[in-house]
C-alpha cells in the first residue's frame, strides 16, 4: 500500500505545504491530494476494496449525474433537406450515430450497434435520461441522488407536458399518469443498472410508484369514452365526416372526382382491413400485394389470407419482423377481398412500382399513412381541437380495439383473438396464460363470421 502514495511538498504564494498524494489511476482509481496521512491510507484502501469486486470506488462516488446520464446528441447534416428538416447522420451499416453521450447511454449505444438493443428501446432510455437529468443538478454526484424527490419531479414534469397539450387540469393529470408511469419503470431499471455496475447503493431502490386517486373519476371517463368508441356503430358518424371530406374535395387538394374516389377507395380498404383483420399501423403500411392468398381447402372451399411478416418501424424508419418477432397468416373476409382487388384496378403502373398495396403518389412505402391525417381531419371536424377533445379522437390503433370489442361480442374465443392480434399469450388481453399454439386455416374459417368487413363505410 505504501507504493500507492507518497508525501509531496507544494508551494503556494511563498509558502511549502506538506501533503499525501495517493496516484491509484493503475487500479482504476484517481489521483487525489490529502492534509494526513490518515486520509490517504482511508482512500487507498477503498480503492484496493472495489479493486477486488471489481470496480473503482472513485467512479461509484465522484461521477456526477450529467457524465453518467447525459443522453447525447444524435450527429446530423449540416444543411437542411428539401422540406427544412435536418437529416441525420448515418453510419456504414445505416445506423443514426450518437456522441458526447454519457457512460449509461454510451453503453447502451454499443449494445443497439451489435443489435442486441432494438432502436426503439434505445430511443425511449434516450428520453428518460434526458427527463431524468432536467430534475436533477447536473454537477450532483450519482451517489447523492434522493430517488424520492426525483420521483416527485418525474410526476410533475409529466403533469406540466401535459398541460401543454390539454387544457383541462383533471384529464391532462390523467393523462400525464401514464407517461409518468412508463418513465418511472425505465428510470427504476437505469439506476438498478448503476448499481450494479458499480457495486453501489441504488438511489431509487425503495422508491414506489405515486398513486393518483385525485384523477381516477378523470381516468374512468376517459376510459368510458374509449370504451363506448370501441362499439363498431360508433364510428359511422365519424367515418362520413372523414368521406364526405373526400367526396366535396376538401382533403384532397382539389383534385378531380377520379382522383378522389381513387383516395376515397384507399382509405375504404385500409379501414376495412384494419376493422376485418385487426392489424397494427406499421403491420398495414409494407403489405403486398404478394401477402394476398388464395388457397382452396380440403371441402373446396375457397379462402383468402393475408400473410403479416414485417413492419415499419416509424422511429427507425426502416422495416423489420412484426411484434414479438412472430409472422402471422389471417383469413380475410371474400367480401374485403373483392375490394381490395377492385381498388387494386385503379392503382397505376407508377403507383404499382414495389407492389405496395397502398402506396403513396410515388408508389413507396406511405410513411406519412394517409389514413393518419385523414382521421385527425375527421376527428377535429366531428369532436373539436385535440387538446379540449383529444381523449374523444378515434386513432388508427383504437380500430385494432374495435376488432378485439367485436370479435368477443359475437362470442369468439378469447385464445383464438390473442393469436389473430398477434399476442404472444393471452395475457395482454386478459391476464391468463395460454400455452403457445398455431392457428389452423380450419380455426380460423369458423372465426369469419366474427371478422365481418365494416359494410357501413359507402362511396358515393
Amino acid at each position: 500500500m505504501k507504493n500507492l502514495y507518497k508525501k509531496v511538498k507544494i508551494e503556494t504564494r511563498g509558502v511549502i505545504y506538506d501533503y499525501y498524494e495517493a496516484d491509484l489511476r493503475s487500479i482504476g482509481g484517481g489521483r487525489k491530494k490529502f492534509k494526513t496521512v490518515a486520509e490517504c491510507k482511508e482512500y487507498t484502501s477503498e480503492c484496493l476494496k472495489a479493486e477486488a469486486l471489481g470496480t473503482s470506488i472513485s467512479s461509484a462516488k465522484d461521477i456526477t449525474a450529467k457524465e453518467y446520464l447525459f443522453e447525447g446528441k444524435w450527429l446530423k447534416h449540416k444543411t437542411k433537406s428539401i422540406n427544412g428538416v435536418y437529416k441525420f447522420k448515418l453510419d456504414d451499416r445505416g445506423l443514426r450515430v450518437l456522441t458526447e453521450a454519457g457512460k449509461y447511454m454510451e453503453k447502451r449505444y454499443e449494445l443497439y450497434k451489435i443489435g442486441d438493443l432494438s432502436f426503439a428501446a434505445l430511443e425511449r432510455e434516450y428520453y428518460t435520461c434526458r427527463k431524468i437529468l432536467s430534475c436533477l443538478n447536473p454537477k450532483e454526484p450519482m451517489s447523492k441522488i434522493n430517488g424520492d424527490l426525483l420521483n416527485e419531479s418525474l410526476d410533475s414534469q409529466s403533469v406540466k407536458a401535459s398541460l401543454m397539450k390539454i387544457e383541462d387540469y383533471e384529464f391532462a393529470k390523467a393523462k400525464a399518469h401514464g407517461g409518468y408511469k412508463s418513465t418511472f419503470k425505465s428510470a427504476k431499471s437505469i439506476f438498478n443498472i448503476y448499481s450494479r455496475h458499480y457495486k453501489t447503493y441504488n438511489p431509487m431502490q425503495h422508491t414506489t410508484l405515486i398513486k393518483k386517486s385525485s384523477t381516477k373519476a378523470a381516468i374512468t371517463d376517459a376510459l368510458g369514452f374509449k370504451a363506448i368508441s370501441y362499439e363498431k356503430h360508433n364510428l359511422d358518424d365519424l367515418f362520413f365526416v372523414m368521406f364526405q371530406s373526400y367526396k366535396d374535395g376538401l382533403a384532397t387538394g382539389g383534385y378531380d372526382k377520379d382522383q378522389q374516389l381513387k383516395y376515397s377507395l384507399s382509405l375504404k380498404c385500409q379501414i376495412m382491413l384494419l376493422l376485418g383483420t385487426g392489424i397494427r399501423r406499421g403491420e398495414l403500411t409494407p403489405l403486398t400485394w404478394d401477402c394476398l392468398e388464395e388457397e382452396a381447402t380440403t371441402n373446396n372451399q375457397i379462402i383468402y389470407s393475408l400473410n403479416i411478416n414485417k413492419s415499419y418501424s416509424r422511429a427507425a424508419n426502416l422495416l423489420k419482423r412484426p411484434k414479438n418477432n412472430k409472422s402471422r397468416k389471417s383469413i380475410i373476409h371474400p367480401e374485403l377481398y373483392n375490394e381490395l382487388m377492385k381498388y387494386k384496378e385503379s392503382l397505376t403502373f407508377r403507383e404499382l412500382k414495389h407492389n405496395l398495396i397502398f402506396p403513396n403518389s410515388k408508389g413507396e412505402l406511405d410513411k406519412k399513412c394517409r389514413l393518419y391525417y385523414a382521421l385527425n381531419t375527421a376527428n377535429k371536424r366531428q369532436h373539436g381541437p385535440y387538446k379540449t377533445h383529444g381523449h374523444k379522437w378515434t386513432t388508427i390503433h383504437d380500430l385494432r380495439h374495435v376488432y378485439a370489442t367485436e370479435f368477443i361480442k359475437q362470442g369468439g374465443q378469447l385464445e383464438r383473438l390473442s393469436k389473430h392480434l398477434g399476442h404472444s399469450s393471452t395475457r395482454i388481453t386478459e391476464d391468463v396464460y395460454v400455452a403457445d399454439y398455431e392457428l389452423s386455416a380450419a380455426d380460423q374459417i369458423e372465426d369469419l363470421q366474427f371478422k365481418k368487413p365494416m359494410h357501413t363505410i359507402e362511396i358515393n
